[in-house]
């Protein structure tokens, strides 16, 4: 799953401004047409102008204003007097356009969660999932993206940021975050309102032949929980084609080794401390049986 990589923060103002002043252009070129039809239209054109424009069959509107003045309006009088507020307009429309060219463009943008804040009440509260995303997962791509300024890893895919930038002492920082990043938005995606339980299909079978049984896969996965000291991540992952628990510390994540993840909980103390203080088992419990995605989860395979 890949976060986006676009910024589309107040870009609302600027387009607004575009649509009107187009609008405006619209206007203009129309009322400009039935001047012309008024003062010339015994010169070279009999009827309706704005019509004919409007009715000239090459599709959308700008393209029929192009290619009427090309075959009919050349050097005519009306286009040489009409041609000053014609490029008024367009230079205003230039400016109108000028701060969505010019605007900063992040590559990492926080994409919305796939359900609504209250969605995993009462398992996980709507407080618990503010704080989480809107202030623990959003500080993680400001950061990154802070981070990205002027790197030559910028304009790559953040699952290859976090690739090239694993191991590496000089970019500790941008892989912390951006594994940070990359991480949650693979955790809300492993959650659902009305999941968990028992999977089925494919991946329940393989779960059964990998773990012996759905109970022991549960056993085994709330034991890896428990015992990761400190923070950090409970995977279940693909690995040669069986399915396997690992634990991942702090921002490490699977995406650096050749096990593919296909399921995620996170650990970290600010994912369950506000409704389960220290009962960490008990987060996971609830994920497992009421929470997990398992069509998610599957479809990773």
């Amino acid at each position: 799953m890949k976060i986006q990589c676009f910024s589309k923060k107040n870009n609302e103002k600027p387009l607004f401004s575009f649509f009107v002043l187009s609008t405006i252009l619209k206007k203009v070129v129309l009322k400009g047409l039935k001047i012309f039809e008024k003062k010339e239209s015994g010169n070279f054109l009999t009827g309706n102008l704005s019509s004919k424009v409007l009715n000239y069959p090459e599709e959308g509107f700008f393209e029929k204003i192009q290619n009427f003045w090309r075959t009919n309006m050349i050097g005519t009088r009306f286009f040489q007097n009409y041609y000053i507020a014609f490029f008024f307009c367009g230079c205003l429309l230039l400016g109108a356009l000028q701060p969505v060219f010019a605007q900063e463009r992040k590559p990492l943008t926080l994409a919305p969660l796939p359900y609504e804040q209250s969605a995993l009440e009462p398992f996980i509260s709507s407080h618990t999932i503010g704080f989480h995303y809107g202030k623990h997962h959003a500080a993680y791509v400001d950061k990154a993206n802070e981070l990205l300024n002027g790197n030559p890893f910028e304009r790559k895919s953040i699952e290859e940021i976090v690739r090239v930038t694993a191991g590496k002492p000089d970019q500790t920082a941008l892989f912390n975050n951006a594994a940070q990043a990359w991480n949650h938005s693979f955790f809300w995606h492993c959650l659902r309102s009305k999941g968990g339980g028992k999977p089925e299909g494919r991946l329940g079978k393989m779960i059964d032949e990998s773990f012996g049984s759905f109970e022991k896969f549960k056993d085994e996965f709330l034991s890896s929980g428990k015992t990761l000291f400190g923070s950090g991540w409970v995977w279940l992952v693909e690995d040669g084609g069986k399915l396997k628990i690992v634990r991942t510390a702090n921002a490490e994540t699977p995406l650096t080794t050749n096990q593919k993840p296909l399921f995620v909980v996170d650990v970290w103390e600010h994912a369950y401390y506000l409704d389960y203080q220290n009962r960490r088992v008990d987060f996971i419990k609830a994920i497992l049986e009421n929470l997990a995605n398992w069509e998610f989860i599957a479809s990773n395979l």
